[in-house]
């Protein structure tokens, strides 16, 4: 999947940076499955201009990967609605686009301002989600 076809399947526009970096070739792997990617993974891995992280602390997302993982994040901030009474701010968009080694997810947050700002969602702690720079995205229920 092509970054343009995320796009218009989630219905957002990247941050400029992010589609700079894309159109350098160096995340061009990111467009591959994993199955897909496995094959080719070496030429990749040896590629100096590669922007990758494998097996790091923070590792993209796969961009077929990244609306089914839309979806689970959607799953866990319902229950955090049912459960703690917060909910998502009116027009505000989640799109995951990175993980942990441990699940929590890195996601760009479309609040209807020039550039989406980037959270740490931590999906199993119900603190409220680290923002670095900007207020909560969450308000009461």
């Amino acid at each position: 999947m092509k970054l343009d076809e995320l796009e218009s399947k989630l219905g957002v526009k990247f941050p400029k940076k992010f589609r700079e970096i894309y159109e350098t070739g160096a995340m061009e792997w990111l467009e591959y499955s994993f199955e897909e990617f496995q094959k080719v993974r070496d030429k990749y891995i040896n590629d100096p201009k590669s922007f990758m992280m494998i097996h790091g602390e923070f590792e993209p997302l796969m961009f077929s990967e990244i609306p089914e993982r839309a979806e689970e994040l959607a799953e866990w901030l319902s229950w955090r609605e049912e459960d703690e009474g917060e909910a998502l701010r009116e027009g505000v968009k989640l799109v995951p686009i990175a993980q942990t080694g441990g699940g929590d997810l890195h996601l760009l947050v479309f609040d209807g301002e020039t550039e989406p700002k980037v959270i740490q969602y931590q999906h199993d702690d119900y603190d409220k989600p680290v923002l670095w720079g900007r207020r909560l995205i969450l308000r009461d229920a």
